[in-house]
Parts: structure tokens; C-alpha cells; sequence
């Protein structure tokens, strides 16, 4: 892999996988590999891997997520660490998701994890409603030629922009939100983060490997429970 690209959802991560996989190796726009939504950055050997971690409008995304009936599966991926919530079910609207008062996404901690954590290779933030004016930065930062800008995909308007959401729900939204939303909107919309490693950044892989031991032994050690009880 050349390019690690991550997000917590809802913030055009496909697209812009599907753009840079033209001419790098990527991580699967699908997520089949598991590395597209991790809620933490990954340590790595390979002294050549960058990452481009996407952010965005924490609401907007959630309103995305719910329209494209992607809120269950996201809201699993994204709670594999916080076992003391549940995932968002699959028959839940948004409007009684918005009256829980409750981030079933932890996006705010997904985004700290990545911003303010230790890191093995070069990061570069961009935030998703301005990466059409950053693209120079993105370009350069990928290794892919300057004269590929103009193969790079439109803008288009976000389609849940559109749509009638109550007021009551953009409230509560912002209930749940608003600390995150106010603080990327006062941050920069794009910087690259890369800095000598220190002492933690270089015991980071060996914590990050033995928490993963860890929750592999509860996870089958639940299974192993489940299935004396005669449950699959």
C-alpha cells in the first residue's frame, strides 16, 4: 500500500479512493481490507506509506450515512473499541436517532485519535468540502503529476443538503455535534502532519498490537461462552 485513506464516513472516502487508485496502490474502496475507517492510525514497517485522512461537517455526515442506509454498519465499524454502546440499528430513522442525544458514530474521538495521536508515516487532513481547493496540495502530497488535476472529479452539491430535515433534528444535531462541527470549522481545512518519531510513537505498534491481542482473546472467548450455551 502507498496510500492509507481514512474517515469516519459520510465524507467521500470512495471517491476519492476510486480517483487516487488510478495511479497509486490503495486500501479497498470497500472496506474489505478493513483499513478504511479505523478509528485510530495503523502502525506500519513500510517507510514509503502516506495517508490522507478526510474530514467534514460531522452533521451532514451523519444525514449522508442515514440517506444511503449506511448508519448500522458505520455506527459497527466505528463502536468496535466503545463496547459499552450499541450500534445504530439498521430499522432506526434518523429523527429517533436524534432524539437519543447520543454519538453512536464517536466521531469526535475518531477524529482526535487521528489528529492528535502518534503516527508512523506522513498524514495529510483535508477537510472534504474543500478539497477541490486543495487539490495542489493533495496532488503533491500523493505523487501523482500536477496535470492530473483536471481528470479529478466535480464538485457536486451534497444530495442530503436538499432534503427537508426538520428543525427539531438539526437541533438535536447539533446537540450531539456542535462541539466537533464548531471545531473543525475553526481549524485549518488542510495540513499535512509529519514529525520525527519520539518514544511513544516508536512503543505505539506494540501497544496498538496488544490491545488488537486483547480484544481478539474477549471476542473469542465470548464466542467460545456463546457456544457451550448452544448460541451462535
Amino acid at each position: 500500500m502507498e496510500l492509507l485513506v481514512c474517515s469516519y464516513g459520510g465524507v467521500g472516502t470512495t471517491f476519492l479512493i476510486d480517483f487516487l487508485a488510478k495511479y497509486k496502490t490503495c486500501n479497498d474502496r470497500d472496506d474489505r481490507d478493513g483499513f478504511k475507517h479505523l478509528d485510530r492510525p495503523p502502525p506500519s514497517r513500510n517507510s514509503k506509506l502516506k495517508a490522507i485522512y478526510i474530514f467534514g461537517n460531522p452533521i451532514d455526515a451523519v444525514y449522508s450515512l442515514f440517506r444511503r442506509n449506511f448508519h448500522h454498519e458505520q455506527s459497527y465499524k466505528l463502536l468496535e473499541r466503545y463496547r459499552n454502546l450499541e450500534p445504530i440499528p439498521l430499522e432506526m430513522s434518523l429523527e429517533t436517532y436524534a432524539t437519543e442525544d447520543i454519538d453512536r458514530f464517536h466521531f469526535e474521538n475518531h477524529f482526535m485519535n487521528w489528529s492528535e495521536r502518534q503516527f508512523q508515516y506522513p498524514v495529510l487532513f483535508v477537510r472534504y468540502e474543500k478539497i477541490w481547493d486543495h487539490l495542489d496540495t493533495l496532488l503533491e502530497f500523493a505523487g501523482i503529476p500536477a496535470s492530473e488535476k483536471e481528470s479529478f472529479p466535480e464538485k457536486k452539491e451534497r444530495k442530503t443538503q436538499s432534503q427537508e430535515i426538520s428543525e427539531a433534528v438539526h437541533a438535536s444535531m447539533r446537540r450531539i455535534y456542535g462541539n466537533l462541527q464548531d471545531r473543525l470549522v475553526n481549524g485549518p481545512d488542510s495540513w499535512i502532519f509529519e514529525r520525527a518519531m519520539g518514544f511513544s510513537d516508536k512503543i505505539y505498534p506494540w501497544k496498538y498490537a496488544l490491545i488488537a491481542k486483547l480484544e481478539m482473546w474477549e471476542i473469542g472467548l465470548k464466542r467460545s461462552i456463546l457456544k457451550t450455551l448452544g448460541r451462535k
